[in-house]
C-alpha cells in the first residue's frame, strides 16, 4: 500500500472540505475536492483539475492547501493575487508575496518603494522591523499557505541565500496551462549589442553558424561580465553611503536616488543575463536549444536570442520540487498527455480530474461566419473580407461594447487602415494595458482589436458581449524555436492551438449568467474542431452544437429587429 504523504501532520479527522472558505459549493466543487484529497491520501503526485471559467478553482486551491497545512499556491499574474488577497487573506492563515516595487519603503516615505531603498537604511529597516517588504517575506515563509506569482516565485528561489522558501508538502498552480511559457520566460535569454551597450560592456556579438560556437563565445566573456557585475555592485554601494548622509528632501539626494536607482536596475539586469548565459553554458550538452540571429530597430544593432527547445528538464529544479505533491488548476489543460510531457510528469502516475461547465451553452453560442481561408496562401484574398464582416458585426452590434482576437499585429494593421470607426482601440506592444483601461473605462460600445488579450482579461458583463476570433491561433512558424518543436512533436503545437482557441473563447464569458456571442471567421475552423473534438472540452464544442451543421453568416448580414433567441436556437 502507498504511504499516506499527508497523514504525519494532520488531524485523520479533519476532511480537504472542512477548510472550504465559504458557506456553501457550487456545483462540482464538492466532489472535486474530495476526489483531491483521496488521490492525495492515495499517494498520488501530480493531480491535474480542468475545470471551466467561473466553477471556483481559486476556493478549491485554498481549501487544499490549509488543509496541507504547508503549501505554496502560485498564479500566473499579480491581478489574481489581488483577487486571493480579497477574497482569503483576511480570516485564513494565507499570506501574499510580491515584488519588493509592490511596498512601500518606510525609511524614504510614500510613494518610496522598497526596491528604491538601499544599503546601510535598509538594514536599519530590517533590524527595526520596518521593512514591509521583508516583513512580507517572513510571513509568506512561515504560513500555511504561501502565494506568489510565478515570475517572483521563480526568481525569489533561484537567489535565495537565506533559504525561506524550501520544498513544502504541496505547491498548488494555478493557471497550470501557462507553467510551460512562464519557465521559458525564465530561461531564455538575449545577447544584444544595445544592451551590452547600455550596460557598459561594449562588445560586437558575432554572427555564428552553430551553438557550440556561440558556446564558446560566451565562455570567453564570463569572466569579464562578473567582473562588472561586481564593480556596479560596488558602484552601489559608494552612491548609497553617500547619499545615506543626505537630507532626504534635498534636489541632491532626489538626484543621487534617481542615479542610484538606474545603476540597480542596470546590475539586475546584468545578473539575470549572467545566470542564464551560465545555464546555457552549463546545459548545452544535456539540453537542446535554439538559436535566432535578429536585426534590431534601434542602429540595426544585432542580437541574437536563445531558448531551450523544452522546459522538461528545467521543471523540475526551478518548480516541480518545491512540492511533495502538485496540484495543476486550470480551465484549459485539454490534452493531459502533452500538458505531464511538457513538464517531465509521469503521465501513468498522474491523476486527471475534469469538470463540466455550469454555464448554458445557448447564452454563449460559436457561431461560424466562412468568411475565408486564414492559412499563408489564401490570407491577403481573406483580408478584404474580413474587413467586410468586421463592419457589419459593428453595425449590427452597434449598441455593445466587442472584443476581436487578431492573433497578429500584421492582421491587426489591416483591419486599422481599412475599417475606419471610431469605436476601435487598437494597440501595439507598449500600449497594450493603456489601451484596455481606455476600453473598460469607456461607458461608450467601444471595440478593442488585439493580438494579445487571449489570457487573463475578464470581460464580464457589459464589458463584452460578443467577440470574434478572426483566425484559428496556431503559434507563429516563424519562430524558430516553435518550428522546431512542431516538427519533432505535431501533438504539442496543436495542443497550444486548442489552448489559445479556448482561452481567446472563455474572454467574454464569465459567470452562469452571462451571456454573448462569439464569431470565428476562419474557413478552416471547423474542420481544425472536428479533427480536435477527442481533446477539447465538452462545454466548448456544446456551444457549437446548434450552429454546427450550417453557414451562418445571417447575424452579419444587417440582420435588424430579429428576435435573438429565436436566432440563437438556430431557428432563423
Amino acid at each position: 500500500m502507498t504511504e499516506n504523504k499527508f497523514s504525519t501532520i494532520l488531524d485523520i479527522n479533519k476532511l480537504m472540505t472542512d477548510y472550504f472558505p465559504f458557506d456553501s459549493f457550487r456545483q462540482y466543487q464538492k466532489e472535486t475536492i474530495e476526489d483531491i484529497e483521496k488521490s492525495l491520501q492515495n499517494g498520488i503526485k501530480d493531480v491535474n483539475i480542468e475545470m471551466p471559467t467561473g466553477s471556483g478553482k481559486s476556493a478549491i486551491a485554498v481549501s487544499a492547501g490549509l488543509w496541507s497545512e504547508n503549501a505554496y499556491c502560485l498564479t500566473s499574474q499579480k491581478i489574481l493575487q489581488d483577487q486571493y488577497v480579497r477574497d482569503f487573506t483576511e480570516n485564513y492563515d494565507v499570506a501574499v508575496l510580491k515584488g519588493r516595487g509592490n511596498y512601500e519603503c518606510t525609511f524614504l516615505g510614500d510613494p518610496a518603494k522598497c526596491d528604491e531603498c538601499y544599503e546601510p537604511a535598509k538594514k536599519s529597516c530590517i533590524a527595526q522591523g520596518s521593512c514591509l517588504y521583508r516583513n512580507a517575506k517572513l510571513r509568506a515563509s512561515m504560513s500555511k499557505v504561501a502565494l506568489m506569482n510565478y515570475s517572483y516565485f521563480l526568481n525569489v528561489t533561484d537567489c535565495d541565500p537565506q533559504k525561506l522558501f524550501k520544498p513544502r508538502k504541496l505547491i498548488i498552480f494555478d493557471e497550470a496551462h501557462s507553467l510551460e511559457n512562464e519557465l521559458m520566460g525564465q530561461i531564455e535569454f538575449l545577447l544584444s549589442e544595445f544592451n551590452f551597450k547600455r550596460l557598459g560592456y561594449i562588445v560586437n556579438v558575432p554572427t555564428l553558424s552553430s551553438l557550440s560556437e556561440y558556446h564558446a563565445w560566451m565562455h570567453e566573456h564570463m569572466d569579464k561580465l562578473n567582473e562588472l557585475l561586481k564593480q556596479k555592485n560596488k558602484e552601489i554601494d559608494e552612491i548609497n553611503r553617500y547619499r545615506v548622509n543626505l537630507d532626504k528632501t534635498s534636489k541632491q539626494f532626489k538626484k543621487v536616488s534617481k542615479e542610484a536607482t538606474e545603476l540597480i536596475e542596470k546590475s539586475q539586469e546584468l545578473d539575470r543575463l549572467y545566470r542564464r548565459m551560465n545555464v546555457f553554458i552549463s546545459t548545452l550538452d544535456t539540453v537542446e536549444w535554439v538559436f535566432t540571429i535578429e536585426k534590431t530597430d534601434k542602429k540595426q544593432y544585432k542580437r541574437v536570442v536563445f531558448k531551450p527547445l523544452t522546459v522538461d528538464k528545467f521543471a523540475e529544479q526551478s518548480l516541480l520540487r518545491f512540492g511533495s505533491s502538485r496540484i495543476y488548476l486550470s480551465a484549459t489543460i485539454l490534452d493531459k498527455g502533452s500538458f505531464c510531457k511538457s513538464l517531465g510528469i509521469q503521465e501513468d502516475t498522474a491523476k486527471f480530474i475534469r469538470t463540466p461547465s455550469t454555464f448554458p451553452a445557448k447564452n454563449r453560442p460559436i457561431i461560424f461566419t466562412n468568411t475565408g481561408y486564414m492559412n499563408l496562401k489564401e490570407i491577403d484574398n481573406t483580408l478584404p473580407k474580413i474587413v467586410n464582416d468586421v463592419k457589419k458585426a459593428l453595425d449590427y452590434h452597434r449598441t455593445e461594447k466587442g472584443l476581436i482576437h487578431c492573433n497578429s499585429y500584421k492582421i491587426a494593421k489591416y483591419i486599422e487602415e481599412n475599417c475606419w470607426n471610431d469605436r476601435l482601440i487598437f494597440h501595439d506592444s507598449g500600449s497594450r494595458e493603456s489601451a484596455l483601461q481606455r476600453f473598460i473605462e469607456s461607458d461608450e460600445p467601444k471595440v478593442l482589436i488585439s493580438p494579445s488579450m487571449t489570457e487573463g482579461l475578464d470581460l464580464k458583463g457589459d464589458l463584452a458581449r460578443w467577440e470574434i476570433i478572426v483566425k484559428i491561433p496556431y503559434p507563429y512558424l516563424g519562430d524558430k524555436q516553435i518550428s522546431r518543436r512542431m516538427k519533432i512533436d505535431p501533438d504539442w503545437y496543436v495542443w497550444q492551438t486548442c489552448l489559445k482557441l479556448v482561452q481567446s473563447y472563455g474572454r467574454i464569458f464569465r459567470s452562469e449568467n452571462d451571456w454573448g456571442s462569439a464569431y470565428i471567421f476562419d474557413s478552416g475552423a471547423q474542420s481544425f474542431i472536428g479533427r480536435n473534438r477527442d481533446i477539447l472540452p465538452k462545454w466548448f464544442l456544446d456551444a457549437m452544437q446548434k450552429q454546427r451543421h450550417i453557414l451562418i453568416k445571417i447575424v452579419l448580414n444587417h440582420l435588424k429587429g430579429v428576435n435573438y433567441a429565436r436566432y440563437s436556437l438556430g431557428l432563423l
